[in-house]
């Protein structure tokens, strides 16, 4: 989630919510976690770091610790992160929380000897800030930068980071998804909605449904035909942040299940992970709070709740 990010908000109609298993991490409150990938063979959870700039891992005895420490191999605020196809690397989008710093890069870490492998940097004379992406099955990741209305895409071949697509449709472009048959690019824009996005044309159709509030989307992931997307806006009215499921036909939205909305462990969620028939949503992040004091945590500590990660079972 973009740390500044001002738009006009849509109220969501409140549906039957399903009751997500909720688990309470041990990871400190001081964390403020923004991505969330999952292990399918361990199940163990990562989390990138906003304010420790790092990520941990979180094993399924409730451990937690460090893949990479503040800081290790420059690395900035942590924000989205996914796993490769493999299970042995994590792709993280980082950038500067600091508009004077105009940097931001994918990081490349191993999660066998911990380390940075590869950087893939972006600096510019204005603000870039490089905040979610989806990795094709080729080994190719296409990430937003929020800041520039724009999707890169990283060549896996040429090892080359570079603009794949800029369009109005995709201001405040976060979360990204890919279809099944990866025909398709789905991108969250904060203040466009959803956008369709045709790999080859790069044709870009904003997505209708039965509903219009499609705004201020954080995390998304494609599922079986659906796309499940987390809503944390706005920041300091944790009653409409939610967590939706979208039923697709030829692009278009069918049918909106909420799947959770107004619960004490939806504040400021973030983004999502999907392992086999489960989702996994950042639920509680401490984002707003923090944002609210500055991206600071000196003087709200005591305000601070436990990072926890919500389990939601697919039917579908």
């Amino acid at each position: 989630m973009k740390l500044i990010f001002a738009l006009a908000f849509a109220a969501a109609a409140v549906f039957i919510s399903s009751q997500p298993i909720v688990i309470k991490t041990a990871a400190s409150k001081e964390l403020i976690p923004e991505g969330i990938a999952v292990h399918p063979a361990t199940g163990t959870i990562y989390l990138s770091s906003l304010h420790q700039q790092k990520i941990v891992a979180i094993e399924k005895d409730g451990t937690v610790k460090d893949v990479i420490k503040s800081g290790e191999g420059g690395f900035m605020a942590g924000l989205g992160i996914k796993l490769d196809a493999a299970g042995k690397t994590l792709w993280a989008c980082s950038a500067y929380n600091d508009s004077t710093q105009h940097k931001t890069g994918l990081f490349q870490i191993d999660l066998k000897s911990q380390k940075v492998i590869q950087t893939f940097l972006r600096t510019d004379t204005t603000n870039c800030f490089l905040n979610d992406l989806v990795i094709d099955k080729k080994g190719n990741i296409y990430t937003t930068d929020t800041e520039q209305s724009s999707v890169f895409k990283l060549d896996v071949q040429t090892k080359v980071l570079q603009r794949w697509l800029q369009h109005p449709q995709l201001h405040w472009a976060n979360g990204i998804a890919l279809s099944a048959d990866e025909k398709t690019l789905f991108v969250a824009s904060g203040d466009k909605g959803l956008q369709a996005i045709d790999v080859a044309t790069k044709e870009i159709k904003t997505m209708a449904g039965p509903q219009t509030d499609f705004y201020a989307i954080d995390g998304l992931a494609y599922h079986n035909n659906t796309l499940i997307a987390v809503t944390g806006w706005p920041q300091d009215k944790p009653q409409t942040h939610r967590v939706r499921q979208f039923y697709l036909h030829n692009n278009s939205i069918t049918k909106v299940d909420t799947l959770s909305i107004n619960q004490p462990y939806l504040n400021c969620p973030t983004t999502i992970a999907i392992s086999g028939n489960k989702a996994y949503v950042l639920g509680t992040t401490n984002l707003g709070i923090y944002n609210r004091n500055n991206a600071r945590t000196m003087g709200i500590l005591d305000l601070l709740q436990q990072p926890v990660v919500l389990q939601f079972n697919l039917s579908r």
